[in-house]
């Protein structure tokens, strides 16, 4: 009887355990998805957020990898053949996390990343410490010429630090992420939108939305999980059902491109951050059936670059006939001569396609931004870039130097791999 006793103990551990195993399989999987996630950043974050946990990456995926979910046990048994893979590095040469994805996916190093350093530098200091006089809210906001854009302006700095690695959880701009998180969600109404009062709603809200998501993706946050959902539900609520896409105000029909786009990115982000979302698969369906039925203008890069988008999001691959032509007159729109929008937008196109029209495209938008940022000369303006005249939605300082600090980011922003 002792005996039996003596090894109830172990007994119970071992019928206990598939039970155990079956409540942790939801966690396995989030961090199996971040650390395998094709974009440098998320795997960063997933690096860091364990070590604040006092945990390291490799038991935890060597634990993965004997889960009783297969999907998760496969993806598993590649990260970890990976790690085992990879060479390690001289000290000296890790102290620089965002240069070495750079130079290892089609960057070039630090003549890149200092460029992108001093934009969000610039940004930092650009950042409302007051309250504004209209709107309520707290500081931490980004304004530009006009005061009704803050909520889009403020949205689209966030996602320049976020595309970085930066969130309020990790980094040294925690504190900037997080006043300007904590500001967005002050502007959401009841209905879901995020706007300011007057000029143009949808801008402000599919940035606000997109930021919101993106910064959900990353930090898996429950508290950025209810703002996220009703800002997603109000941006589909807010497509047109008959052309699918956004204008100025909801469903108002007709297709403004400069939001549209926003929200084909916004719909992509929503996709990857397994929220349950009502009637997202349909809407992204009506959005690329819309965008496939305008045929972009052939010096039109913003066009091009957003029908190039829409059908690698669908799956289209690299070798498509109809898709390199696309690509074909996207690659010959001089960079210098589009708007910071359009230059942001057909550099992620063209990453995504990859090989000569990267190479291309990535030579003509370095000469066309690095040369242009402010130098030490002026410290107030050192880091940011002039507006550059072209159109745009409150197209100011902040704004311009946002857009280009993404156009940098490309790089270790976005994945190659279609459809991500």
């Amino acid at each position: 009887m002792k005996r039996i006793l003596d090894l109830f103990p172990a007994m119970f551990l071992l019928l206990a355990c598939p039970a155990l195993a079956q409540d942790r399989q939801p966690e396995m999987r989030k961090w199996v998805q971040q650390l395998g996630d094709s974009r440098y950043h998320v795997r960063v974050n997933a690096h860091k957020q364990l070590e604040l946990q006092g945990r390291s990456a490799i038991p935890l995926v060597e634990q993965a990898t004997r889960s009783t979910d297969l999907e998760v046990s496969r993806r598993a048994q590649q990260i970890l053949a990976k790690i085992r893979a990879a060479k390690p590095r001289p000290a000296g040469q890790q102290k620089n996390l965002l240069a070495r994805p750079l130079v290892r996916r089609g960057g070039c190093g630090t003549k890149t990343n200092n460029p992108i350093k001093g934009g969000l530098t610039w940004l930092k200091s650009q950042q409302r410490s007051q309250p504004r006089a209209k709107g309520g809210g707290s500081n931490g906001y980004w304004q530009d010429s006009e005061d009704w854009a803050a909520p889009g302006t403020t949205g689209l700095v966030l996602l320049s630090y976020q595309g970085a690695g930066h969130s309020y959880r990790v980094g040294p701009y925690r504190e900037v992420c997080k006043k300007a998180l904590r500001w967005l969600c002050t502007q959401q109404g009841k209905d879901g939108r995020i706007s300011g009062r007057g000029g143009d709603p949808m801008y402000n809200h599919v940035l606000a939305t997109l930021a919101l998501t993106e910064s959900y993706v990353h930090t898996r946050s429950p508290l950025l999980k209810g703002f996220t959902l009703r800002a997603q539900a109000y941006l589909l609520k807010a497509q047109d059902d008959k052309t699918g896409t956004w204008r100025h105000t909801q469903r108002e029909g007709g297709n403004d491109i400069d939001i549209t786009v926003w929200g084909l990115l916004a719909l992509k982000s929503a996709k990857e951050s397994g929220l349950q979302i009502p009637g997202l698969d349909a809407a992204r369906k009506r959005l690329a059936r819309a965008i496939e039925q305008r045929a972009p203008p052939e010096k039109d890069p913003l066009a091009l670059g957003t029908t190039i988008l829409s059908r690698t999001m669908s799956g289209v691959d690299r070798s498509d006939v109809a898709l390199r032509r696309l690509a074909d007159q996207l690659v010959k729109c001089a960079p210098k001569d589009a708007s910071p929008q359009a230059r942001l937008i057909a550099s992620i196109a063209l990453f995504k396609m990859g090989g000569d029209y990267w190479k291309r495209w990535s030579l003509s938008l370095r000469a066309a931004l690095v040369p242009k940022q402010q130098g030490k000369k002026n410290d107030k303006l050192t880091g940011s870039w002039n507006p550059d005249g072209h159109s745009g939605h409150a197209a100011g300082r902040v704004y311009t130097t946002a857009l280009h600090t993404m156009s940098l980011q490309v790089y270790y922003r976005y994945a190659k791999s279609l459809g991500r």
